[in-house]
Protein backbone atom coordinates (compact mmCIF):
# COMPACT_ATOMS: atom_id res chain seq x y z
CA UNK A 1 0.00 0.00 0.00
CA UNK A 2 1.35 3.48 -0.73
CA UNK A 3 2.54 5.60 2.08
CA UNK A 4 1.90 8.81 0.04
CA UNK A 5 0.73 11.95 1.22
CA UNK A 6 -2.89 12.52 0.28
CA UNK A 7 -5.00 15.31 0.84
CA UNK A 8 -9.11 15.46 0.96
CA UNK A 9 -11.59 17.57 0.79
CA UNK A 10 -14.90 16.13 3.06
CA UNK A 11 -18.41 17.78 3.92
CA UNK A 12 -19.38 16.86 7.85
CA UNK A 13 -22.00 15.12 6.24
CA UNK A 14 -21.88 11.63 6.85
CA UNK A 15 -22.41 10.27 3.97
CA UNK A 16 -19.82 11.87 2.36
CA UNK A 17 -17.56 12.18 5.33
CA UNK A 18 -13.74 11.57 6.31
CA UNK A 19 -14.88 8.36 8.63
CA UNK A 20 -16.63 6.76 5.38
CA UNK A 21 -14.04 7.80 2.29
CA UNK A 22 -10.52 8.58 3.99
CA UNK A 23 -7.45 6.34 2.40
CA UNK A 24 -6.07 3.74 4.68
CA UNK A 25 -2.68 5.85 4.06
CA UNK A 26 -1.90 6.89 7.92
CA UNK A 27 -0.44 10.14 5.94
CA UNK A 28 -3.80 11.63 5.68
CA UNK A 29 -4.67 15.26 5.82
CA UNK A 30 -8.56 15.66 5.60
CA UNK A 31 -10.04 19.11 5.73
CA UNK A 32 -13.54 20.18 6.28
CA UNK A 33 -16.00 22.92 6.38
CA UNK A 34 -16.04 24.50 9.99
CA UNK A 35 -18.90 24.46 12.58
CA UNK A 36 -20.57 20.66 11.53
CA UNK A 37 -21.45 22.59 8.54
CA UNK A 38 -21.65 21.13 4.78
CA UNK A 39 -20.64 24.29 3.05
CA UNK A 40 -17.81 23.55 1.22
CA UNK A 41 -16.96 27.17 0.60
CA UNK A 42 -17.10 27.99 4.16
CA UNK A 43 -13.19 26.20 3.95
CA UNK A 44 -10.75 28.89 4.46
CA UNK A 45 -8.48 28.15 1.84
CA UNK A 46 -5.44 30.37 2.69
CA UNK A 47 -5.54 28.83 6.07
CA UNK A 48 -6.34 25.45 4.88
CA UNK A 49 -3.33 26.41 2.67
CA UNK A 50 -0.96 27.11 5.03
CA UNK A 51 -1.91 23.77 6.71
CA UNK A 52 -0.98 21.76 3.38
CA UNK A 53 2.12 22.95 2.98
CA UNK A 54 3.27 22.57 6.22
CA UNK A 55 1.46 18.32 5.74
CA UNK A 56 3.68 17.96 2.54
CA UNK A 57 6.59 19.89 3.15
CA UNK A 58 8.59 17.12 5.10
CA UNK A 59 7.55 15.59 1.56
CA UNK A 60 8.85 17.75 -0.89
CA UNK A 61 12.18 18.08 0.48
CA UNK A 62 12.75 14.13 0.48
CA UNK A 63 11.94 13.70 -3.35
CA UNK A 64 14.00 16.69 -4.41
CA UNK A 65 16.84 14.93 -2.65
CA UNK A 66 16.22 11.48 -4.12
CA UNK A 67 16.86 13.76 -7.87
Amino acid sequence: MSQNPSIGFYPNELSASIARWRPFNERFLGITPPNGSNDMGLIDIEREGETILEFIAPNLSFHTQER
